[in-house]
């Protein structure tokens, strides 16, 4: 009589114990692909200008892989909510809970809630981008060229599959290495390994509004040789070239240089503090000699904060400005080419003294044994970065 009234309840504990089981079944599974979408979705935060609703799409598509995966369909709601200020991507999973023994027993649940945190870590600054989004060498380093970024990213914009190239023991050090299409070089060439297959991005600097251009030449066609002079800030018709042994003082403001180039040779020096030029007209290019020696700090403040040069982005595209100056140690502020290539051939260290040194051009190629050195101690100057360069992150992790 005993074992006939606990039949019952030994059956309904039997029952209720497979129903928990494979509820907790269930909701283990749904928390596997809930992880698994918020690490890859916070994977997409490593890229700078990460697009919110593309990573959006990556949490439900990688949820709904996961499931179908762990349970058989993916039958159920993904939401995810993305915070780029502290670098997270939260994805939830609701999905309806059928009980396979005993329905409308026990209390079992109609829906199956769970959510996953995933944080990007170890974030670093873009200070090179090559903006090219289609052409080959985008970012190239030649015959003994150094690239030494250690505290920001290097960031390959093209598509191509020689996007980035090191060829003849060049060397690229960085915290982050970014190309959205291919490499080029040996692996012993790029520290740390190179992350392919990036997002492509815009121009982040291309809402920055260019100074105004006075229709008053300052000076034309102005040739400094063999003096020793300052000049002031305006516009410089049919460009300035400084030349035998002059020593060219700069007085803070913004320098126009237009319809020519600027060119420093001839053992002259060019220095300036909280100055910055803008290169407009099809001839408006810099060209610093290997004898020169130069030194110049970016604006503060004005139209031209944060830049050392500005090329109109009307300008040719694919100009070549040249920077073979073997004293360039201090380069402060933003270089900012978005038509143009910046061709580095220096024998010596450039930019190395500075705070911090930003390159966004069309393209940037190294050669003949330069190290150009992007420091990223932007604590250090009173010169701001400009907005719009993104961070690029290493890791993924989950926090909750």
């Amino acid at each position: 009589m005993s074992f006939a009234l606990a039949v019952p309840v030994i059956s309904a504990v039997a029952v209720a114990g497979v129903e928990f089981s494979n509820m907790t079944s269930v909701r283990s599974k749904l928390q596997a692909a809930a992880d698994t979408a918020a690490l890859s979705s916070a994977r997409e935060l490593r890229f700078a200008n990460a697009n919110a609703s593309v990573i959006t799409k990556v949490a439900d598509d990688y949820a709904r892989n996961a499931m179908v995966s762990l349970i058989g369909d993916s039958t159920g709601s993904v939401g995810s909510n993305v915070d780029r200020t502290k670098g997270t991507v939260e994805v939830t999973i609701s999905r309806p809970y059928k009980p396979v023994v005993a329905p409308g027993m026990f209390g079992v649940p109609d829906v199956i809630n769970v959510q996953a945190t995933g944080r990007i870590g170890g974030g670093a600054p873009v200070c090179v981008l090559g903006l090219d989004p289609v052409l080959p060498l985008a970012i190239m380093l030649d015959a003994n060229a150094r690239l030494t970024a250690p505290d920001c990213v290097v960031y390959a914009n093209s598509r191509s599959f020689s996007s980035l190239a090191t060829l003849r023991n060049g060397v690229i050090t960085a915290k982050v290495i970014c190309t959205v299409g291919g490499k080029i070089g040996r692996a012993a060439s790029f520290l740390p390994d190179v992350i392919t297959g990036c997002p492509q991005i815009q121009d982040p600097l291309a809402s920055r509004a260019p100074p105004p251009v006075s229709a008053l030449c300052k000076a034309t066609d102005l040739v400094v040789s063999a003096t020793n002079t300052t000049l002031q800030p305006g516009t410089y018709c049919g460009g300035l070239k400084i030349t035998a042994g002059s020593n060219v003082r700069l007085d803070p403001g913004v320098y126009i240089i237009k319809d020519g180039p600027l060119v420093v040779d001839g053992g002259s020096s060019l220095t300036g503090n909280y100055t910055g030029f803008y290169l407009t007209g099809a001839k408006a290019v810099v060209n610093f000699a290997d004898s020169s020696i130069i030194s110049i700090v970016a604006p503060k403040d004005g139209p031209l904060a944060s830049f050392l040069f500005f090329e109109d982005r009307n300008a040719p595209i694919l100009r070549l400005h040249r920077i073979t100056s073997n004293d360039a140690r201090v380069m402060l502020g933003t270089i900012y080419l978005p038509r143009g290539i910046l061709h580095v051939d220096a024998d010596k260290p450039v930019a190395d003294r500075s705070a911090y040194t930003i390159i966004v051009a069309r393209h940037l190629h190294l050669a003949a044994g330069p190290n150009l050195v992007m420091n990223a101690n932007y604590a250090n100057t009173d010169v701001p970065v400009p907005q719009g360069m993104g961070v690029v992150g290493q890791t993924s992790q989950l926090i909750k």
